[in-house]
């Protein structure tokens, strides 16, 4: 199968090396009997208007591609969507003729096993069109994770069950158009699966006490009207957001420590 990537980095540059070192060595490697074309995108999103320019993570991946590590890097345009964001890579992608499409983004640390049992779980599921990848998420610190694994979609079979994917519609959101009728359908509309975490439980670097959840929970709250679950304190950094889990109804989560 050929595999493309969808990967995504801006503002954490410091992330890089340890989320896209294994997909190039998957590339490099032929890991799981695929071929990889990996397309990453290094743009602000909408709702960052206005916040100093990162400019080293788009020279971080230029130079990933003038040394052939990587196939394309989009640096435009600015401010655009989540989901416009990941079509100018997937557009790409898709007229290379990619079979998979794969959701990553810097603050997610594959290992190559992990990939590797990822796929030897795809193949199992030939009837599943897209999978929820189960990720731990380290909160405040890098020893500390919730017990609970977060589970979005990452991973959209090209052609499958009779429909051909179309394009991103909202953050991980995808829609498919079927083959005949040329309707266009929600991906949530086909089959479905979340890998387990005893098959991968991938890395994510998703609310530590820094700078970069400082303005993710600004971003959220401000530019997309979300009431977070994060809250930041000028004395205390990172915190959880109370009145979040008060007004769903639901306990603080639980929070685990690496032994």
């Amino acid at each position: 199968m050929k595999v493309g990537i969808v990967y995504i980095a801006y503002s954490m540059p410091d992330y890089i090396l340890g989320s896209l070192q294994p997909w190039i060595d998957a590339r490099a490697q032929g890991i799981a009997g695929n071929s990889y074309v990996i397309a990453a995108v290094s743009l602000p999103f909408k709702g960052y208007e206005g916040e100093p320019l990162d400019e080293v993570s788009p020279l971080k991946l230029d130079s990933y591609k003038d040394l052939g590590l990587i196939d394309a890097v989009f640096k435009g345009p600015k401010y655009c969507t989540e989901w416009e964001a990941r079509n100018l890579a997937l557009n790409y992608l898709l007229e290379r003729g990619c079979d998979i499409i794969w959701l990553v983004d810097n603050d997610e640390e594959y290992a190559i096993d992990d990939i590797t049992n990822i796929f030897n779980f795809i193949k199992l599921n030939t009837y599943i069109s897209h999978f929820r990848i189960s990720f731990k998420n380290y909160v405040f610190d890098n020893k500390h994770y919730l017990s609970e694994p977060f589970c979005p979609p990452r991973i959209f079979k090209v052609k499958t069950n009779g429909h051909t994917l179309k394009e991103m519609i909202w953050d991980n959101d995808a829609s498919y158009t079927h083959d005949i009728a040329c309707t266009v359908v929600h991906f949530n509309m086909l089959p479905t699966m979340t890998i387990p975490k005893n098959v991968a439980w991938i890395c994510h670097h998703s609310w530590l006490n820094n700078i970069y959840s400082k303005k993710k929970i600004e971003y959220q709250t401000n530019a997309r009207g979300w009431q977070c679950s994060y809250k930041w304190d000028e004395k205390e950094g990172l915190k959880f957001n109370e009145d979040f889990f008060k007004s769903k109804g639901l306990p603080l989560p639980e929070v685990l420590e690496d032994v």
